[in-house]
């Protein structure tokens, strides 16, 4: 099955430093997201270090295939109530990672995969 990458371009908000940033989504927002042991899902931050986007960061999702992406994921803009349920523990650390950043998605298949 293909891969499927949610890839979100991460702004920071205004007054946001990127220590700041970092220091939170490493030691508090990434490893609770990464507890939670999401089926089929794994999750990341990247930072550009080279090339025109140097210094900016990408929230990464990797789910393993388009169906289990469809599985938390049914509409665009809508997660399923399992999600909901599943990310319920984390609402104050989201609600910190919203006050930091926001972002801009689109999901990416991984082509050259086997068929759905």
């Amino acid at each position: 099955m293909s891969s499927v990458y949610g890839l979100h371009r991460v702004r920071l908000r205004p007054g946001v430093t990127p220590e700041q940033f970092e220091r939170f989504a490493v030691s508090e927002f990434l490893p609770a997201l990464r507890s939670l042991g999401a089926p089929g899902v794994e999750f990341g931050l990247l930072k550009g270090i080279r090339g025109p986007l140097t210094g900016e960061y990408q929230f990464m999702m990797i789910f393993d295939s388009v169906r289990t992406r469809d599985r938390y994921f049914p509409e665009e803009t809508r997660a399923s109530d399992e999600l909901i349920a599943l990310i319920q523990p984390l609402r104050e650390l989201s609600e910190v990672w919203e006050g930091l950043s926001e972002r801009e998605k689109t999901d990416w298949l991984q082509l050259g995969g086997a068929e759905e």
